[in-house]
């Protein structure tokens, strides 16, 4: 694998680990990181406590870790390889933004969420790019709301959103947060 520091931009989905996760709103993030490594056709593989793939212009990476533990492995990685945070893209959840959405935001704050509260307490700042999709509105309790399952029918949505996910990703990697935030806050009203 080549030097990570010799590329401009990473794209960090977080999730929890394991299958009985798999398909669940909080792990939106790492799903789409998968989509992302389909879409640049290439593997992830295991390095330390991630999953990381790389393009010719990013990194993918996926963490090992529960999505109340991501600040850990992203502090790991913007120190190991000095990745700049307004390079560092978080994929996340959110249950305020309505399903079937997603919003792109150059920085802010964690909106309760417990992995973008990791990242923020960890790196020391919410001055980082975060990508969140909508799983929301929240139907019950919080914790287990996320933790539940898609459903085919939200399955099949997300799949008819994620060539727009993707273009985002891809236009943030390529060109600039800027052009990012035009397709996707644009197409996500």
């Amino acid at each position: 694998m080549s030097d990570l520091r010799l590329k401009t931009k990473v794209v960090f989905g977080i999730g929890n680990p394991g299958k009985e996760y798999t398909s669940t709103r909080h792990n939106i993030g790492s799903s789409f990181i998968d989509k992302l490594s389909e879409y640049y056709n290439i593997k992830l593989k295991l390095k330390n406590n991630w999953l990381i793939g790389e393009t010719t212009e990013c990194f993918l990476v996926k963490p090992l870790s529960y999505v109340n533990e991501s600040g850990i492995i992203a502090k790991q990685i913007i120190q190991k390889y000095t990745i700049p945070h307004s390079d560092f893209l978080v994929i996340v959840d959110d249950f305020e933004i309505p399903f079937g959405t997603a919003r792109l935001k150059r920085k802010g704050s964690s909106g309760g969420h417990k992995g973008l509260e990791s990242i923020i307490y960890h790196l020391e700042t919410d001055d980082f790019p975060r990508l969140r999709i909508g799983i929301g509105p929240k139907k019950y309790d919080a914790a287990d709301f996320v933790l539940s399952r898609f459903s085919k029918t939200e399955l099949k949505a997300l799949n008819e959103i994620a060539p727009t996910i993707i273009q985002t990703v891809d236009t943030f990697i390529k060109e600039s947060i800027e052009q990012a935030m035009i397709i996707c806050n644009s197409s996500f009203k």
